[in-house]
């Protein structure tokens, strides 16, 4: 007798978990791994895909199985290096192999697949990735820092060698947005481009990837999830902007397209390419490690000499525009010259207080200050939830209120007293015309726009980063400055209460390589990454003293359990940055690790299978807040 087992479209308690199903004797033929295939799972029928076809005598099986229902897709959905790559997923981010799967396929699109004859199916169907195993091949990880533009030609040349040789690219980006440079010049320069769009209906992307799956296309760009599409014969892989917040899945599994693309870059014996604006402090560690090549002078992607920086200290002023920033300000509008100015908030201030019993306006859902989104309204920016303001204090019932910090809109108003007769934009999600104003007013949505530049770039506010409990908001005021170097062309111009830190007497003196050096030593002293490993592990609920005292019974639980593990420091559990969000109260436990063996995965395995339902864990946060 055959039998299949098969990883189940559901969470499931054992990481690895998987079920065993009789194969029907019909089904043979056309049975193999990798297949999708509809199962009885309880009450109800759900999706499944086969991992392992095993052979048993009827007297072997203790227990009556069930038989698979039906094969949906008779060309498998998954590859044996898919295979590999989920399951590496899976023991890496301490989420169920099921997960893992389900999210690297779309959701079938009924419609087409009962539209598919069986001359769509074949029996065999071959691995078309390239495989290197008749010659040695090490694969390299190679770094490009530079302004998009000039990475955007580099990228040209690595493209050409490949496709000349009938082999395919993977390009990965962030987000996909109206009239973007990089999609623009591959679609101008090459054929069969297919941009893998998640905002498609879900038959529009499960047409896209039964295409890319048969080799209509030979260059794909998309976001995190183009990294799971099943592309034949794979030659080279790209990620422009690696480190940005959205190649990292919010959701479980949790996991980072950057560890990904490393891992099939290995598998499957080909080059991957990192290109961003500037290095991170990871990036810099690989580099010292030899783990990257970099193909450009990290000096010159961080720096430029040619550029005029002014800091300034705020806390001597009494306006949101210092006397400076104005005065240049006014000096580029005569000139005709284009501006631009950088606030870290959104609304028009961060939070409201009571002139005169201080009470301050939270959010009830999350219990965040609400920020004044115009005259008569608040808003939420963590669960959008808007509201009228209170004409009178619900304490002491009185009508003054203080604003504190700086938002965006707030920005613009001043800049309209200031300036009447200049057109003023602010950058949002699909704005228009930004690219006619005099003045551009943005957050950081603005790096999205990577043609915009500026003769005179002002820094608002960015103090706002330094002051969070976190150990890159260092790191990540260090990528703001640069970015925004990068699209300076004469003079930028800091306000910060804060002149004195160390992070801008390297901007001043043009050395973030510096910066990079001291950042390694700290992370090196304090254990963080890339020294260690973390994994973030979160319990929320309505009630807070259940949700406390269900955080502190997990931790215990973990400290009592026996551990072979080295260098293991479990911190104490603390609310979270975000105590409360969306009506729940969060709590969070750090474990802080060196860089796992297997034996230790094992280990770390049987904490996460031992954690009661609704517990979030994240291995590498892309923060502690």
């Amino acid at each position: 007798m055959q039998y299949a087992s098969i990883v189940v479209n559901s969470k499931t308690k054992k990481i690895n978990q998987k079920f065993t199903y009789l194969i029907k004797p019909e089904q043979l033929p056309f049975i193999k791994s990798g297949l999708l295939v509809e199962i009885p799972f309880g009450r109800k029928k759900i999706f499944g895909v086969i991992w392992d076809i095993k052979k048993h005598e009827k007297s072997d099986i203790k227990f009556k199985l069930k038989s698979i229902s039906k094969i949906i897709d008779k060309k498998p959905v998954l590859n044996q290096h898919q295979k590999k790559i989920a399951e590496m997923i899976s023991n890496y981010y301490l989420a169920s192999l099921g997960e893992v799967v389900f999210f690297m396929i779309p959701p079938p699109a009924k419609r087409i697949l009962s539209n598919m004859k069986n001359s769509d199916f074949v029996l065999n169907q071959k691995n078309n990735y390239i495989s290197n195993d008749k010659k040695p091949f090490k694969n390299k990880i190679y770094t490009i820092y530079d302004r998009l533009e000039n990475r955007i030609e580099q990228y040209l040349k690595l493209i050409n060698k490949v496709v000349r040789k009938n082999n395919c690219v993977l390009i990965l980006i962030p987000e996909i947005l109206g009239n973007d440079p990089l999609i623009n010049k591959i679609k101008s320069e090459f054929d069969k481009v297919i941009v893998y769009d998640t905002n498609k209906t879900k038959t529009q992307r499960y047409q896209d990837w039964l295409d890319i799956r048969s080799g209509k296309y030979q260059i794909v760009i998309g976001t995190r999830s183009a990294i799971f599409l099943p592309i034949t014969k794979l030659g080279l892989m790209i990620i422009d902007s690696p480190h940005h917040f959205a190649f990292k899945e919010e959701r479980s599994p949790h996991y980072h397209c950057l560890k990904i693309v490393k891992w099939l870059s290995c598998l499957l014996k080909i080059n991957l390419i990192l290109g961003d604006s500037c290095p991170s402090v990871s990036d810099k560690f690989n580099i010292n490690e030899k783990k990257y090549i970099n193909l450009k002078s990290l000096a010159s992607s961080t720096t430029n000499s040619n550029i005029n920086i002014n800091l300034i200290d705020s806390s001597k002023e009494k306006t949101i525009i210092s006397w400076f920033l104005e005065n240049e300000i006014r000096n580029n509008l005569k000139n005709k010259q284009k501006i631009i100015l950088y606030v870290n908030r959104k609304g028009m201030s961060s939070n409201i207080l009571c002139k005169n019993c201080k009470y301050e306006f939270k959010c009830l859902n999350c219990d965040l200050p609400l920020v004044k989104k115009n005259v008569s309204q608040f808003i939420c920016y963590r669960c959008n939830q808007e509201s009228s303001i209170p004409s009178t204090c619900p304490v002491c019932k009185g009508t003054s209120f203080i604003s504190f910090g700086i938002g965006i809109d707030k920005v613009i108003s001043e800049i309209k007293k200031l300036f009447p007769e200049t057109q003023i934009t602010k950058i949002e999600k699909n704005s228009q015309n930004v690219y006619d104003a005099d003045i551009i007013v943005t957050t950081k949505k603005i790096f999205s726009y990577s043609s915009i530049n500026a003769d005179l770039i002002g820094i608002i506010n960015i103090d706002n980063i330094l002051n969070l409990p976190d150990y890159q908001s260092t790191e990540n005021i260090y990528f703001t400055l640069t970015r925004l170097i990068q699209k300076c062309k004469k003079q930028l111009i800091v306000q910060t209460k804060n002149p004195d830190k160390e992070i801008y007497q390297y901007l001043i003196n043009n050395n973030f390589n510096g910066f990079l050096k001291n950042e390694l030593l700290l992370r090196k002293k304090y254990n963080y990454p890339p020294y260690s490993q973390l994994i973030k592990i979160i319990y929320q609920d309505k009630d807070n003293e259940i949700c406390k005292k269900t955080i502190f019974n997990i931790y215990n639980k973990i400290l009592n359990m026996k551990f072979e593990i080295s260098n293991l420091e479990i911190i104490r559990p603390v609310p979270c940055f975000i105590e409360k969000s969306r009506g729940k109260y969060r709590y969070q436990i750090i474990i802080k690790q060196q860089v796992t063996s297997n034996k230790q995965q094992e280990q770390l395995k049987q904490i996460i299978e031992s954690l009661p339902q609704g517990v979030s864990v994240d291995v590498d946060p892309i923060s502690l807040l």
